[in-house]
């Protein structure tokens, strides 16, 4: 790969006095190329410049025609300075009704089939004014995903809903949360989106869980707005107070990274039954109720009187340093439901080449208060110690007296992560220093194809550029 032809040599010569300084840079913080939580930074916006960058946000304009709102949406009511944006809501006579608002979305520019959607953010308030931080898919309603709506008359009250159905056969799930007035001062909201379920956060606290039958399985897109009026916040009164200030200091969509499938056998199919897996104790795979295929694999106790259990395991090569992780789809069946004390763990076991353990890192999975009749994928991850030379994925089932009940299991995925590649950890140590200065530079004068880290097709002065925002940040 060439150099672009328009690359100034002035470009070079930055390089070339910053590759110096690799010497004196001090080691920053860890790069998140593969972050042990498996969450990777996929679409920002920190608002640091100084108007809307519409290559990322669409306004909409003109008067919003549902819910029976009053307002009329302009690109002018959306505006960035001191690294935040503000949409302005406004008394305004030039519209009839005379409101103006702002509602900015990225339908043009980035959609998302599940992950992480976070916003930190001062809302608006009084009575008729309606924030809302949500999601939709291009070209249809529903699905809908609301991560935060809140009704300006009760600042303290935010509500989380996700939406399906068949207009006009509309369902939905709604949770309220009494918080904070949140009117007053910053706070972080955020919706974790998962094949089985969404959970959402205010302030890094999971506050509810939505599980239904209408989880979206679709890319959306982001929206940011601030409705006046409407059927359920009602309109604007003589309590109402203008202008109201919606305020984010950034958004920030992550997605979670999958394992590559090393296992085998993962949905029960292959002759004979378990093939592939070591059991103990009660491990069956059960042609009743399977998620996929003609199987899923159960466990149950042994009914001995005492604490016993039964699972079952796989073991795979691994090395240390290498990040590992495991999902699968698990069942509380209502009827063979989880009592009393029983419970299922699923473990990424550590093991030395004489199959020495040397760490677990485990998390249950059911117990006798998981809900009935639906599947749940939850995940583990975790990365190998030193020493590891074999991975092993353990699920088992404990039972601690002689309580009933049997866990159903299906569709598992294990095996080693693939860390993507983080532009400020260039020489991919785990850490943003000079050192990532000195190989990018070495990369970028020699045209390398790592080096055209925008994708463009060149190696040139964009890459720069990106490489330098991503290092000063620190992280990717």
């Amino acid at each position: 790969m060439n150099h672009s032809p328009n690359t100034s040599s002035s470009v070079r010569q930055v390089l070339a006095s910053l590759a110096c300084l690799t010497a004196f840079a001090a080691t920053g913080q860890s790069s998140a190329q593969c972050p042990d939580n498996l969450w990777v930074l996929s679409w920002s916006d920190e608002f640091d410049g100084n108007s809307v960058d519409w290559s990322r946000w669409r306004s909409e304009v003109g008067r919003w025609p549902y819910n029976a709102e009053l307002e009329s949406y302009e690109p002018q009511a959306c505006t960035v300075a001191n690294g935040q944006l503000t949409i302005t809501s406004t008394y305004n006579t030039r519209y009839n009704p005379p409101y103006a608002s702002g509602r900015i979305s990225t339908i043009n520019s980035f959609l998302q089939q599940y992950g992480r959607f976070e916003m930190r953010a001062k809302l608006p308030a009084t009575k008729g004014i309606w924030p809302a931080f949500w999601l939709l898919p291009a070209d249809r309603w529903p699905p809908e995903i609301d991560i935060m709506e809140m009704l300006g008359h009760d600042p303290t009250h935010i509500y989380f809903s996700n939406h399906w159905g068949t207009y006009p056969a509309v369902a939905h799930q709604t949770t309220d949360y009494i918080g904070p007035d949140f009117s007053a001062g910053f706070h972080t909201i955020a919706a974790e989106w998962f094949p089985d379920r969404i959970d959402f956060f205010v302030d890094g606290v999971r506050r509810t869980t939505h599980r239904n039958s209408g989880l979206p399985n679709e890319p959306m897109y982001v929206i940011l707005n601030t409705a006046v009026g409407g059927q359920w916040p009602g309109n604007p009164d003589a309590t109402t107070v203008f202008p109201q200030r919606f305020i984010v200091d950034y958004v920030r969509v992550y997605r979670q990274l999958e394992p590559t499938q090393a296992a085998s056998n993962t949905s029960f199919e292959d002759a004979p039954l378990l093939a592939g897996w070591g059991k103990f104790g009660n491990a069956f795979a059960e042609p009743r109720g399977a998620r996929s295929g003609a199987n899923a694999g159960k466990l149950y106790g042994n009914f001995t009187g005492g604490a016993n259990s039964s699972g079952v395991y796989q073991d795979r090569p691994a090395a240390e340093g290498e990040l590992w992780a495991a999902n699968a789809w698990f069942m509380n069946r209502s009827d063979d439901r989880m009592q009393a004390g029983n419970s299922v763990a699923m473990t990424i076991e550590w093991r030395t080449a004489s199959d020495q353990l040397i760490r677990a890192d485990s998390t249950t999975v059911l117990n006798a208060s998981s809900p009935l009749d639906v599947w749940m994928r939850p995940v583990i991850s975790g990365r190998a110690p030193a020493n590891t030379a074999r991975a092993r994925l353990l699920i088992r089932f404990t039972q601690p007296a002689t309580a009933a009940g049997a866990a159903f299991f299906d569709d598992v995925v294990f095996g080693p992560v693939d860390c993507p590649r983080c532009a400020a950890d260039y020489n991919r140590d785990g850490g943003v220093d000079g050192a990532d200065i000195e190989t990018f530079y070495t990369d970028w004068v020699s045209g390398s194809a790592d080096a055209d880290l925008n994708a463009d097709g060149g190696v040139d002065g964009g890459d720069v550029a990106e490489f330098f925002v991503s290092w000063e940040r620190g992280a990717c």
